[in-house]
């Protein structure tokens, strides 16, 4: 069902806000989000009544296990929204093609993959709260950095940025 609620949340707020719809496009587009709440809370209901949920909704419980998952959420926002406005500036502003911007943004899959493989090491040494303290510090002044971007920004900045905010989320 979340396959579902999601992407219908989202594609409401996308669609939902055009400026000046064409004369074609139904009101119903308004409606997306929603459906996707409740199809949300559909998955709640369910998931709530079943002898095997996917995931126990005793879990949210934990203040330790839902705080962890809203700075999870939070940071992944703001990653796939800095993955989505980075690729716009290169293209809208700095004239980039499609083929060059997302090569551009090559090297920050090389410092997600390795700054995953050094955070779990990181984590078995010193337990969970010094990586997530530290990378959270380093991923919002890498975010932080991102709002400082313009068009006057050197070539290279908008990349290490990025490259801030991966080895932040990472850590």
């Amino acid at each position: 069902m979340q396959l579902v609620g999601f992407p219908t949340r989202i594609g409401g707020r996308v669609t939902g806000e055009r400026a000046d719809p064409p004369e074609d496009v139904c009101d119903c587009q308004q409606m997306w989000p929603i459906w996707g709440a409740l199809i949300t809370a559909g998955l709640i209901l369910v998931e709530r009544r079943t002898s095997s949920p996917m995931l126990p909704l005793e879990l949210f419980s934990s203040s330790t296990f839902s705080a962890a998952n809203v700075v999870g959420l939070l940071l992944n926002f703001g990653f796939y929204g800095q993955v989505f406005f980075i690729n716009l500036f290169f293209q809208q502003i700095r004239g980039y093609a499609p083929l060059l911007a997302g090569l551009a943004l090559l090297p920050e899959t090389g410092v997600i993959w390795l700054a995953d493989g050094l955070s779990g090491r990181v984590t078995a040494h010193t337990g969970p709260r010094f990586p997530m303290i530290v990378g959270s510090l380093i991923g919002a002044a890498g975010f932080l950095s991102m709002c400082l971007t313009d068009a006057t920004t050197p070539r290279d900045q908008p990349r290490w940025n990025g490259k801030l905010q991966d080895d932040g989320m990472r850590a």
